[in-house]
Protein backbone atom coordinates (compact mmCIF):
# COMPACT_ATOMS: atom_id res chain seq x y z
CA UNK A 1 0.00 0.00 0.00
CA UNK A 2 1.24 3.76 -0.68
CA UNK A 3 0.42 6.42 1.60
CA UNK A 4 1.00 10.34 0.30
CA UNK A 5 1.95 12.83 2.38
CA UNK A 6 -1.56 14.50 2.25
CA UNK A 7 -3.11 11.21 3.31
CA UNK A 8 -1.03 10.87 5.95
CA UNK A 9 -1.54 14.37 7.28
CA UNK A 10 -4.50 14.70 10.14
CA UNK A 11 -4.86 10.44 10.29
CA UNK A 12 -6.10 9.71 13.56
CA UNK A 13 -3.64 7.63 15.83
CA UNK A 14 -5.18 5.30 18.29
CA UNK A 15 -3.90 2.70 20.74
CA UNK A 16 -4.38 -0.79 20.32
CA UNK A 17 -7.09 -1.03 23.15
CA UNK A 18 -9.08 1.92 20.40
CA UNK A 19 -8.02 5.11 22.46
CA UNK A 20 -7.72 8.48 20.54
CA UNK A 21 -4.01 10.30 21.00
CA UNK A 22 -4.46 12.23 18.36
CA UNK A 23 -3.84 13.11 14.61
CA UNK A 24 -0.71 13.00 12.39
CA UNK A 25 0.40 16.25 12.00
CA UNK A 26 4.28 15.65 11.08
CA UNK A 27 6.38 12.70 10.31
CA UNK A 28 10.45 12.27 10.27
CA UNK A 29 11.97 10.02 8.01
CA UNK A 30 15.52 8.34 7.82
CA UNK A 31 17.24 10.01 4.43
CA UNK A 32 19.65 6.98 4.02
CA UNK A 33 17.04 4.53 4.13
CA UNK A 34 13.93 6.46 3.19
CA UNK A 35 12.24 4.58 6.12
CA UNK A 36 9.51 6.22 8.72
CA UNK A 37 11.46 7.37 11.96
CA UNK A 38 8.31 8.50 13.69
CA UNK A 39 5.14 10.56 13.35
CA UNK A 40 4.21 13.53 15.19
CA UNK A 41 0.51 13.21 16.56
CA UNK A 42 -1.25 16.28 17.78
CA UNK A 43 -3.19 15.43 21.23
CA UNK A 44 -5.99 18.50 20.28
CA UNK A 45 -6.73 19.26 16.83
CA UNK A 46 -8.36 22.55 17.51
CA UNK A 47 -5.45 24.10 19.68
CA UNK A 48 -2.70 25.25 17.13
CA UNK A 49 -0.63 24.91 20.09
CA UNK A 50 -1.26 21.73 21.52
CA UNK A 51 1.49 19.45 23.44
CA UNK A 52 2.63 16.91 20.33
CA UNK A 53 3.45 13.30 20.76
CA UNK A 54 6.90 11.87 18.78
CA UNK A 55 6.05 8.35 18.24
CA UNK A 56 8.73 6.32 17.25
CA UNK A 57 8.15 4.10 14.29
CA UNK A 58 8.77 0.86 16.77
CA UNK A 59 5.83 1.60 18.83
CA UNK A 60 3.71 1.76 15.39
CA UNK A 61 1.83 -1.57 14.98
CA UNK A 62 -0.38 -0.41 11.45
CA UNK A 63 -0.99 1.90 8.85
CA UNK A 64 -4.01 2.41 7.05
CA UNK A 65 -5.89 4.84 4.78
CA UNK A 66 -8.34 4.99 7.50
CA UNK A 67 -5.94 5.54 11.01
CA UNK A 68 -2.80 4.20 12.34
CA UNK A 69 -2.50 2.42 15.49
CA UNK A 70 -0.17 1.92 18.17
CA UNK A 71 1.25 0.17 21.29
CA UNK A 72 -0.18 0.42 24.65
CA UNK A 73 2.95 1.29 26.10
CA UNK A 74 3.27 5.06 24.79
CA UNK A 75 4.17 7.53 27.16
CA UNK A 76 3.82 11.08 26.50
CA UNK A 77 7.11 13.02 25.20
CA UNK A 78 6.26 16.79 24.39
CA UNK A 79 7.71 18.10 21.68
CA UNK A 80 8.24 20.88 23.97
CA UNK A 81 11.29 18.67 25.78
CA UNK A 82 12.82 18.29 22.06
CA UNK A 83 12.67 21.71 20.67
CA UNK A 84 14.82 20.83 17.48
CA UNK A 85 12.20 17.98 16.77
CA UNK A 86 14.91 15.85 16.47
CA UNK A 87 14.36 11.68 16.59
CA UNK A 88 13.71 11.33 20.62
CA UNK A 89 16.48 9.09 22.50
CA UNK A 90 13.95 6.34 23.44
CA UNK A 91 11.59 4.88 21.80
CA UNK A 92 8.46 7.40 21.61
CA UNK A 93 5.95 5.51 23.71
CA UNK A 94 1.79 6.83 23.57
CA UNK A 95 0.36 5.96 26.88
CA UNK A 96 -0.01 6.96 30.17
CA UNK A 97 -1.38 10.10 28.75
CA UNK A 98 -3.64 10.50 31.63
CA UNK A 99 -0.47 10.45 34.42
CA UNK A 100 2.39 11.88 32.93
CA UNK A 101 2.66 15.27 32.15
Amino acid sequence: MLIDFKQLKNLPVKTESGILLGYVNDFTLETETLSLKQINVNTNKLLVFSDDLLISSEQIVSITTEKIVVQESVKKIPVAENPAQKISPEPATALNVETQN
